[in-house]
Formats: C-alpha cells, sequence, structure tokens
C-alpha cells in the first residue's frame, strides 16, 4: 500500500514538472543589434535586442526571424491636432519590422529625449507613444503611455508598424480609431475618431470601450426625426 502511494506521489511530481516545463518561455542571450539592419531571433525565443547608444527591444515570434528596428526620423501623417513630437535627436519615433514570422510580443524602451524635449513636459502636459495604422491611415495612442518621468518610455507594442512619441496638453483627446477596444476606468477619458467624432467616457469599473461606425441603419428612424447618414 506504501509502495501504491509512493509511486502515485512520483507520478504526480513528474507530471508537475512536465507541465511547468511545458510551459516556461526560452529566454535567448542578449544580441547587439544596428539600426535599420535586420538581426534574426530564435522560433518562441524572447530575445532582447541592444542598439549602440540607442534603444533595447526585447522581442518573441513564432518562427524563426528577421527582425528590424529603424529611426522613424520623419512623420509620414500629420499629427491630430494639438499633438507635437518629441525629439531623440535624430528621430521621433521608430519602425518596426518582422519577417519570416508572426511576431508574439515586443516591447521597447528607448534612449532619453533631448533635454529640451524633457523639459516640456510638465505636469500639464501628457506624453503619449502613437502607433500609425495602416489600414486606417490613422494615428492610435497606446493605451499605456509607457513615459518614465525622467525622458524616456517602455512601451509595449502590440504590432508591427511605425510608432511616434510626443506630447500635448492633458485636456487633449486621445486618437483612437473605429472597432478597436480601448481600456476605460472611473478617470474620464476623452477619444477622437476619423472624421471628427469625440467620445467622453468613464466606467465604475475597469473596462473596454469599442465604437463601430456604419452609413446604414438596422433600424428605422424614430418618427419625426431624420438620420445624418451616420451611425
Amino acid at each position: 500500500m506504501a509502495r501504491t502511494s509512493t509511486t502515485s506521489a512520483l507520478m504526480l511530481l513528474a507530471i508537475s514538472a512536465a507541465v511547468v516545463l511545458g510551459g516556461a518561455r526560452a529566454i535567448g542571450a542578449p544580441v547587439v543589434g544596428v539600426l535599420g539592419t535586420s538581426t534574426t531571433i530564435s522560433a518562441n525565443t524572447e530575445t532582447t535586442i541592444e542598439f549602440a547608444a540607442g534603444p533595447t527591444l526585447v522581442i518573441e515570434a513564432d518562427a524563426e526571424a528577421d527582425v528590424t528596428l529603424s529611426l522613424y526620423a520623419q512623420l509620414d501623417a500629420a499629427l491630430p491636432p494639438g499633438y507635437t513630437a518629441l525629439s531623440f535627436g535624430a528621430n521621433a519615433g521608430y519602425t518596426l519590422e518582422v519577417s519570416g514570422g508572426s511576431m508574439v510580443s515586443a516591447h521597447l524602451t528607448t534612449p532619453s529625449l533631448t533635454a529640451a524635449a524633457s523639459g516640456a513636459i510638465t505636469g500639464t502636459v501628457k506624453a503619449q507613444c502613437f502607433r500609425f495604422d495602416v489600414d486606417a491611415q490613422a494615428w492610435v495612442a497606446l493605451a499605456v503611455p509607457g513615459y518614465d518621468g525622467e525622458g524616456a518610455f517602455s512601451v509595449d507594442l502590440p504590432k508591427v508598424g511605425s510608432y511616434a512619441f510626443v506630447r500635448a496638453a492633458a485636456t487633449v483627446p486621445l486618437p483612437a480609431i473605429y472597432l478597436e477596444a480601448r481600456a476605460t476606468t472611473s478617470t474620464s477619458t476623452k477619444l477622437s475618431f476619423p472624421g471628427g467624432f469625440e467620445l467622453d467616457v468613464a466606467t465604475e469599473t475597469d473596462n473596454e470601450v469599442t465604437i463601430g461606425r456604419s452609413e446604414s441603419s438596422e433600424h428605422s428612424d424614430p418618427e419625426g426625426k431624420m438620420n445624418i447618414g451616420t451611425f
């Protein structure tokens, strides 16, 4: 009877160990990268790429992939009203490209802003990280801006593409796009969408809000009212 109990315990221990090992994330050795030049990373391995006198990128892909981080010196699209680009000296942001595999996660830590740029971020001025959405052809504010208060940013990058770092008065709406969920809290958040629509939203608990837009409706206009063609 004691032998059976011992055997069962050993089996449970083996199963538990297998589960732990199976769920562990592989961590690769840090590598040195060159901005604008691809770096090859292994599949399903979290790899830290350190760029000389520049940013640090921690990234993972589902297959062996080539990762390229480039300086984003000139904004391809005008920033939303009220926003001004912040400068790191030679650039206002970065462009991330991944080929050969799909990005699983990415985290970027920037170098420090110029003294003039960091000095412009005061108590009434907010710092933000924007992603340029190619499909919407519009800038989108990341849910967590990641500014450390000391002149640098540390942000999770949700997708490949271009990212810019900007500032604005605290009252300026955050740019958002339709059909993309936005986190909300009990603190009021003002969002602006392409076309001029703005939404001021606050929830009792942490939630997400998603706004859709259509040129038609499944419902008839209320009696005595006429729609303006936007729903």
